[in-house]
């Protein structure tokens, strides 16, 4: 084989491999985090690392930091949550630092990676409702209208009937 042929090949195989790269959040290859099922059962007790995503419903800012409520959706293999899906629940991020609550506003789509810290007393409307609660390690607030948009190629005879 020539080496064009070889190079043209590297250069194929390179593509297909980065159209596989992950999301945006950086996770070990094994990551299996705690779902959110599981912390709902756990409650108070919830614990460990956690790969989460949704839709903000609310940014409140406090004196220690940021504190955000977020309507949790499935994520997708890029790790933005699956809005059209049905939702799982709500969970709360906690932020050390201020967030701008214009950029962080409600509806937009946020995934987080941290480690559960319980659960948070609260309502919803007038039920009670127990939170569970994560540290947040690494945020990414996706842009709004950055939709998962299928391969701008396609492979076929060249047909159109």
């Amino acid at each position: 084989m020539n080496s064009t042929w070889k190079f043209a090949l590297s250069a194929c195989a390179l593509i297909l491999l980065s159209a596989c790269a992950s999301g945006p959040i950086t996770t070990d290859d094994n990551f299996t985090g705690t779902t959110l099922e599981q912390a709902v059962a756990a409650n108070e007790s919830a614990s460990g690392q956690v790969l989460w995503g949704g839709v903000i419903l609310s940014t409140t800012n406090l004196e220690s930091g940021t504190l955000l409520e977020v309507l949790a959706y499935p994520l997708d293999r890029r790790q933005r949550p699956m809005t059209a899906r049905t939702a799982k629940g709500r969970f709360l991020i906690v932020e050390e630092r201020f967030l701008e609550p214009t950029d962080y506003a409600d509806g937009r789509s946020i995934t987080v990676l941290g480690a559960l810290d319980g659960s948070t007393s609260g309502n919803i409307a007038e039920a009670k409702y127990e939170f569970p609660t994560v540290k947040a390690e690494q945020l990414h607030l996706w842009r709004p209208g950055d939709r998962y948009v299928a391969p701008r190629f396609s492979i076929g005879i060249g047909l159109e009937l």
